[in-house]
């Protein structure tokens, strides 16, 4: 969580008519209480030494200056005041102009908690048109400045000074302020002190490394919850996927007793000599296999194998449904292991259903497929006679099959009619 620490701009103020001073401005975010004449609290507490205005014109280029920091972040509130006062108290005040560009930079410097604490810097600030700037205009007596901020930093106990100056590009008679004080430039360069002249507010705000605002701390909480919510979002949403992506379930052949390899689903019949044969194919006029009671159903079914990264999420949980649309449904078992530990994608499972003596009737044999979880065999049973008790014979079928096809990512039916009297040949 970033702390907001303090920055400061220090700014020479020469009148022509003394020596001038050093203004020390400090940019903290504790805001003065609400001044009697309603000013600005965040510069009000310029007005005793003479610099609100100059105030009110840094607080408009601060706001032209468009700085990143994010969609949810916002500018940290930020107070501008003069540590010494008394210094500066008295100076003419058409000289306040030249104290834009500090105090600009000093509210900058704060929300952005730039990388250089301590800045000096001198200069008037005019508007850019059509741009989110602010050029840096020419001040009098620069010369004299940097004559004061030498003199200030050269005396018995001062502090270490700022490593950077910032200053415009030219002197009011035009000419280029690193030609025209070389050698005062040189004197600062001495000292540590680099003048750095510049076109702009922007172009000072990247010397000082204040170009991106800081984060807030309910900024970073809002953007952590943020980011946690979209990453458990995701994650949801990759689980759901994981889990309900279809099961891709197929029919295979089987090996019978008497060696043959057959494609499921086959019918078998045993015959008097207690054999089980395959019986061949053979259809209602509706073109459904027909099958007898007492004849055997065998049914050997696999999935698709998924990919080696979903293999840890790919176990499968499969429920046998039969219906027959006169009798009604059932779900019918499967073996222990496999209804209740699942088996992987890829593995085939097989069984065999006896067809029970009944009318004749059109039958329905489902095999569904879910991960995660084996199936609610006696609620799903439930639901569906809930479902079926309603509805005529001729709908049962159809209204079995949508529904295990909606509840289930995996769904493989057979559908066959049974008869006690087959046309077809033994």
């Amino acid at each position: 969580m970033t702390v907001f620490a303090h920055r400061e701009v220090l700014i020479p103020l020469v009148d022509g008519r003394s020596t001038g001073a050093i203004c020390r401005v400090t940019a903290n975010g504790s805001l003065p209480s609400t001044h009697p004449a309603h000013l600005d609290r965040a510069i009000s507490e310029l007005l005793e030494c003479g610099l609100y205005q100059a105030g009110q014109q840094a607080q408009a280029a601060v706001r032209r200056i468009q700085l990143p920091g994010g969609w949810l972040n916002r500018p940290a509130p930020v107070a501008l005041s003069v540590l010494n006062p008394g210094d500066v108290v008295g100076l003419t005040p058409d000289n306040s102009a030249s104290a834009e560009l500090g105090l600009a930079l000093a509210k900058l410097m704060y929300v952005t908690q730039s990388g250089a604490e301590r800045v000096i810097a001198t200069g008037r600030l005019k508007p850019k048109v059509d741009e989110a700037d602010a050029l840096v205009e020419p001040v009098t007596h620069l010369g004299a400045k940097f004559g004061l901020v030498k003199q200030y930093f050269s005396q018995a106990g001062a502090p270490t000074p700022p490593r950077l100056f910032f200053a415009p590009l030219t002197d009011t008679d035009a000419e280029p302020v690193g030609v025209k004080f070389a050698s005062e430039i040189d004197e600062l360069a001495r000292m540590g002190i680099t003048v750095q002249p510049i076109a702009d507010l922007r172009s000072a705000a990247s010397g000082a490394r204040a170009s991106r605002l800081a984060k807030r701390s309910y900024t970073r909480w809002a953007e952590q919850a943020i980011a946690l919510a979209s990453l458990l979002s995701i994650c949801a949403a990759a689980g759901y996927w994981s889990l309900s992506r279809p099961i891709q379930l197929e029919f295979l052949s089987a090996a019978l007793a008497n060696g043959r390899v057959a494609m499921t689903p086959a019918g078998l019949r045993r015959g008097s000599s207690d054999e089980e044969t395959l019986l061949p194919s053979c259809r209602s006029v509706d073109g459904l296999p027909i099958l007898r009671p007492g004849d055997t159903l065998v049914i050997r079914v696999g999935s698709v194998t998924e990919n080696a990264w979903l293999q840890p999420f790919a176990r499968h949980f499969h429920l046998l449904v039969a219906l027959s649309d006169k009798t009604g449904v059932k779900v019918l078992p499967l073996p222990q292991d496999i209804e209740m530990g699942g088996v992987h994608s890829g593995d085939a499972i097989a069984f065999k259903l006896s067809v029970p003596d009944g009318p004749d009737e059109d039958n329905l044999v489902a095999l569904v497929a879910q991960r995660s979880r084996p199936f609610d065999a006696a609620g799903l049973e439930k639901s569906l006679r809930e479902v079926l008790d309603s509805l005529q014979s001729s709908q049962r079928i159809s209204a079995t099959r949508n529904l295990l096809a909606k509840i289930a990512p995996g769904y493989i039916e057979y559908a066959f009619r049974s008869t006690r009297e087959s046309v077809c040949p033994e």
